[in-house]
């Protein structure tokens, strides 16, 4: 990468953090299309102090379409603020079956997170929908994410799911 190239993705990355809409939808949008250079900078974006750079680059990433993002967006689904968690979901289900051991790890470990397990739902939901291979594996998961204690049951069908997984 040039020095031309790097100075302009800093500068691209720092314009996620403005306070205009619009100069953040245009940094975005380029450094999607500068693509694997880019990736770095907007993971750690994903760390910054605005929730709207954070919000931009979960949307970059989910774009970029990198598996290498789901652990930072997996993360981002216990961020402070709802927009983000949101963001980091919708960007999540965008990866199908690659993100989904990712996140049933992390059920087993964060179902105590009304924020993680609602991110969660909503990906696996989505998945279930556009995944008919999968649709017998997440069942059991969706349901105990719906039951009324739900910190208690979904780790233990996350497990079970992620069992199911590594046998197929």
């Amino acid at each position: 990468m040039s020095k031309k190239q790097a100075d302009q993705i800093k500068s691209l990355a720092a314009d996620l953090s403005s306070r205009d809409r619009i100069i953040r939808e245009q940094a975005r949008e380029a450094l999607v299309s500068i693509g694997e250079p880019a990736f770095e900078p907007l993971i750690a974006a994903m760390s910054a102090k605005h929730y709207w750079a954070r919000h931009e680059a979960a949307l970059a990433l989910g774009d970029m379409g990198n598996p290498a993002a789901i652990p930072a967006l997996v993360k981002a689904l216990e961020d402070e603020e709802g927009e983000v968690r949101w963001q980091a979901s919708q960007s999540l289900s965008k990866f199908g079956s690659e993100g989904v051991v990712t996140l049933l790890q992390e059920l087993t470990k964060r179902a105590d997170s009304n924020w993680f397990r609602t991110g969660a739902h909503h990906i696996l939901r989505n998945i279930y929908f556009r995944m008919s291979a999968l649709q017998e594996t997440l069942k059991p998961v969706l349901l105990a994410l719906e039951d009324t204690q739900p910190d208690l049951y979904a780790p233990v069908a996350a497990h079970a799911a992620l069992n199911k997984l590594q046998k197929e």
